[in-house]
């Protein structure tokens, strides 16, 4: 069965996925989406500057050492001294053309018969409706409660630890809606912070993708609707206050995490 996966690869839990992934599957091809555009002018760029950009930096200089610090204790845990960054068969292709004519016509090259997707940008039909069995998404987080980005960190924000973990289901036009196929809950222990939790929904979400292709080579894949809408959150709601909010109920006020057993649940 022919597996194509479109990632960034980053953060360190989705890189770590796809090594494993190629390990153990060995897909056609990896397609990463990268952001810079080194065909914009300066102007474009200067253009995108606004006095409320200005105004965010000190506090987003600050959340971008948080995420470093994040990353680099989620590379210790899943890589130890590995070589993290070994990816075969790698095409990369700009962010922002991912849905273009040319990348459609690329990933339609390579027949798909499952399209895995992990931290990726958002999928047109002309894409994701490509697989002749499925698209489908690896999302950190569990659907529909936590949709969007940063769906690790929220339940730990609000304190909701039983939803806290990975989601595998089908895209569809809107954003992480799709059929359910599989979540993944992780042991949760006292311990835990955002990051060892993102490490521990990525190892488990291994062997979810790999029962999930072992099953998709039997024949279509079914999954089961999502029953509500859920909350969707964007890149932008979580802000620098947000953290140090969050910093001061686990750090401060020592908020931690109820634990809970490793659980799956598959619908497939």
């Amino acid at each position: 069965m022919n597996v194509v996966i479109i990632s960034a690869l980053h953060p360190p839990a989705a890189l770590y996925l796809v090594r494993k992934i190629q390990e153990r599957w060995t897909p056609k091809r990896v397609i990463r989406p990268i952001g810079f555009d080194n065909s914009l002018s300066l102007f474009k760029r200067l253009k995108g500057v606004s006095i409320t950009k200005i105004m965010n930096l000190p506090g987003n200089l600050i959340q971008s050492m948080l995420t470093n610090r994040r990353n680099k204790e989620m590379t210790q845990l899943l890589f130890h001294n590995s070589n993290s960054a070994y990816i075969l068969n790698c095409d990369e292709i700009l962010w922002s053309k991912i849905n273009s004519e040319e990348s459609v016509n690329h990933i339609r090259s390579l027949e798909p018969d499952i399209l895995l997707v992990c931290m990726a940008p958002i999928l047109k039909p002309e894409v994701f409706t490509i697989p002749r069995i499925a698209t489908v998404n690896v999302h950190f987080g569990i659907a529909p409660h936590y949709r969007g980005e940063h769906t690790i960190f929220w339940p730990l924000y609000f304190g909701d630890y039983e939803n806290i973990g990975v989601t595998l289901h089908q895209i569809n036009k809107g954003i992480d809606s799709g059929g359910i196929l599989a979540q993944g809950y992780p042991a949760i222990e006292k311990r835990d912070n955002e990051s060892t939790l993102w490490a521990k929904s990525s190892q488990i979400a291994v062997n979810m993708v790999l029962d999930l292709l072992a099953a998709a080579q039997k024949g279509k894949i079914q999954g089961r609707k999502q029953d509500f809408k859920g909350r969707l959150f964007l890149r932008k709601d979580r802000n620098i206050w947000k953290d140090l909010h969050y910093y001061y109920n686990r750090n401060i006020l020592r908020k931690y995490p109820k634990s809970h057993p490793q659980r799956i649940v598959k619908y497939f």
